[in-house]
């Protein structure tokens, strides 16, 4: 398994998030502004991280 860095953006439940970081070992992520952790394996990652990411 390769770990996804932050920045990265990721879909869960059709909705878009970008990622903070991960937890036990990237079975979970976190992402940002949210408190709610998202289990890595019903995500899916839509674009790695490419530089600053701006979040509204």
């Amino acid at each position: 398994m390769t770990r996804e860095m932050p920045g990265a953006e990721f879909i869960h439940e059709n909705r878009r998030y970008i990622l903070s970081g991960q937890l036990t070992n990237g079975k979970y992520y976190r992402s940002v502004g949210s408190t709610q952790n998202f289990p890595a394996a019903k995500c899916r990652i839509r674009r790695h991280n490419r530089g600053l990411v701006f979040v509204s």
